[in-house]
């Protein structure tokens, strides 16, 4: 396997994102492009190969992310908390400071439904977490109210409205599920995209009709099994994913030393971000 190295064009942009992250450059591109497994006490050295190093830079900018997304969370919860108040103090036949859960202020971080030029496992995610908020305002504001109304008798008429439950049947069903099937195939020791996409096709594909798929919301053209591609049907529209990167993306490619280079930053932000008693953003 030839091991991914940091070309020379890309030294200046290295040397940026160190100093942001206030970590050393040559750290940084030794956290990239290297991986150290401990085996028995002893600590081995393996270089990374390029899809496994690209995939690593972008767990870093989403380990970054996420952890300063939980750090900025946490800082406005304690920026709103209102200071301590007699009246605020817990009576003795009280199981719980219900005052208190009256001054909160919550908030829903949304993801917007992505259509991109090349999809992958980050759209198929963020586009599954639009199906099940779908599903949620279905439930409550359709179905729920509906049966309310029959239940008290109140004239209304039936609203139409695009029921996804199909759709994330084929992301959660198990064993035979989007997911499931992907999670199986991270298990295979030699485990890869293109077997993965042969399972896909297989379980969602109409053999008889060259994956023309029987499944309403699963489509596989030839040209699609050719390229590694399938189409899921969404409420809001049609997405063609592309299966490359997806067993990779799948496992967990934050290695240790990434972690730890964040860990050992000299930015207070960063330190602060990384403090273990302040791990809890609810």
């Amino acid at each position: 396997m030839r091991c991914a190295t940091v070309a020379p064009s890309s030294a200046t942009a290295v040397a940026a994102a160190a100093k942001l992250l206030q970590v050393p450059a040559k750290q940084l591109t030794s956290a990239l492009t290297k991986r150290s497994i401990t085996t028995h006490g002893e600590v081995f050295v393996m270089g990374l190969s390029l899809t496994q190093a690209k995939h690593t830079r972008n767990a870093l900018a989403m380990e970054a992310y996420r952890s300063l997304f939980e750090w900025l969370v946490r800082r406005v919860n304690t920026s709103i908390h209102p200071p301590p108040s007699p009246l605020d103090t817990p009576r003795p036949h009280r199981t719980d400071d219900h005052h208190d859960h009256n001054r909160m202020i919550g908030l829903l971080d949304i993801f917007g439904f992505e259509i991109m030029a090349v999809n992958s496992f980050e759209q198929l995610c963020i586009n599954y977490a639009n199906e099940t908020l779908q599903q949620q305002f279905n439930s409550y504001v359709f179905k729920t109210e509906q049966k309310l109304y029959d239940a008290e008798g109140i004239a209304w008429e039936f609203i139409a409205f695009p029921d996804n439950v199909a759709c994330l049947d084929l992301f959660e069903k198990r064993p035979m599920g989007l997911f499931s099937l992907l999670d199986q195939e991270c298990r295979v020791p030699q485990g890869s995209d293109k077997a993965l996409a042969a399972k896909y096709y297989k379980a969602f594909g109409d053999h008889h009709h060259q994956y023309n798929s029987p499944h309403p919301i699963f489509i596989a053209t030839n040209a699609d099994v050719r390229d590694g591609r399938f189409t899921v049907v969404h409420y809001a529209g049609p997405v063609v994913y592309d299966v490359d990167g997806f067993v990779d993306k799948n496992k967990d490619a934050l290695v240790e030393s990434v972690v730890e280079l964040l860990q050992n930053s000299l930015s207070s932000i960063l330190a602060d971000m990384y403090d273990p008693t302040k791990n809890n953003t609810s």
